[in-house]
Order: C-alpha cells, then sequence, then structure tokens
C-alpha cells in the first residue's frame, strides 16, 4: 500500500513507510446504509496515531462535455490554436480527450450524461485528527458528520491497543446519509 501515497506532510507518508509490515490497528469501514467498503486504515506506534485513507472512486455520473473549437472560442474560421509547448492543434487536443473520454465510459444516461468508470487516485497519509472526510467506492466523497466525535472515539478505542488487532470501525453508524 506503500506506491502511489500523497500526504498532508511528508513525514506522514515516511511514518507510513516505516511502518509498512506493521498490520494495521484499526480498519475503517464506510457503513452507511451498511455499507462495508474499506475506506482506510489506522496504525499506531503509541506515540503517533497516523490514517492511511483511500481515494478509490466508485462508476461517477459525468455530465457531456462539448467538444471546443476555435470557433465556438470566437475566433474567426480558419483560425487553427496551437499549444505552445508541444505544438498539438486544439482539434487533436481535442480528438484526444474524446478518445480517453470514451475509453473510460461504461454507458450514456441519457444525451448529456455518461456513467464513467472507477478509478484510484493517490491514497492520502493524515494524522488522524484531521480526519474530516471519506471516500466509499459505492457513495463518493463523504464529509464526517462529527470528525471531532469520530477522532475522540477512534483515539478511545486506541488507548488500549499495544498492538496491531485489525479491529474494524465503521464511520457511519446509525445515521444514513442521503
Amino acid at each position: 500500500m506503500t506506491g502511489n501515497l500523497s500526504s498532508l506532510f511528508p513525514w506522514h507518508a515516511e511514518w507510513w513507510r516505516t511502518h509498512e509490515k506493521m498490520p494495521p490497528t484499526l480498519v475503517l469501514r464506510c457503513g452507511i446504509n451498511g455499507c462495508g467498503s474499506r475506506v482506510g486504515e489506522v496504525k499506531t506506534d503509541g506515540d503517533d496515531v497516523i490514517a492511511l485513507m483511500l481515494t478509490r472512486f466508485g462508476e461517477r455520473t459525468v455530465t457531456f462535455t462539448p467538444r471546443v473549437t476555435e470557433e465556438s472560442l470566437g475566433f474567426p474560421p480558419g483560425t487553427v490554436l496551437r499549444d505552445a509547448k508541444i505544438g498539438e492543434t486544439l482539434a487533436e487536443q481535442q480528438t484526444r480527450k474524446f478518445e480517453e473520454l470514451d475509453a473510460e465510459t461504461i454507458r450514456y444516461v441519457g444525451p448529456d450524461t455518461r456513467v464513467a468508470k472507477r478509478y484510484n487516485a493517490a491514497s492520502v497519509v493524515i494524522p488522524i485528527e484531521v480526519l474530516g472526510y471519506i471516500v466509499c467506492p459505492v457513495h463518493g466523497l463523504v464529509d464526517v458528520p462529527d470528525p471531532d466525535a469520530t477522532v475522540a472515539d477512534i483515539r478511545r478505542i486506541l488507548a488500549g491497543a499495544t498492538h496491531a488487532t485489525r479491529r474494524q470501525y465503521v464511520i457511519f453508524r446509525d445515521d444514513p446519509v442521503d
């Protein structure tokens, strides 16, 4: 899990890499409407409490993006715009962009909406105190309703943990999020 890491500060990622072989003390689960998706894990060495938050996005509904041309930008017909760095024309950029969009499209829903594939962004290493949202593959990006209470509850559970336990911690318990 240490390949593609992002972190709030560089030493958080370094801490995580140093403790890579340590099993997680807590495995974080979503919990919205009983969702069991894994959204992160917490490790502690007794001093530091660090969370690795996964950023796995599920199917995404994306609105249609119209093709941009020189004329649609207000330039006279026949104008050719080029990228100054690589020399690619606007038409070439648009062709490449739409090929990429088509490659990630699962299906179209109506004339102006499509459903795109899942994707994984870099996992984020954070101190547990800044836990404010989760990314669930089913529910997307969701704010934690009471981050301070959640962090306090996690710290309470970790207070007696002297070794990795792989206990499950459900972020959303009683209050389903719509």
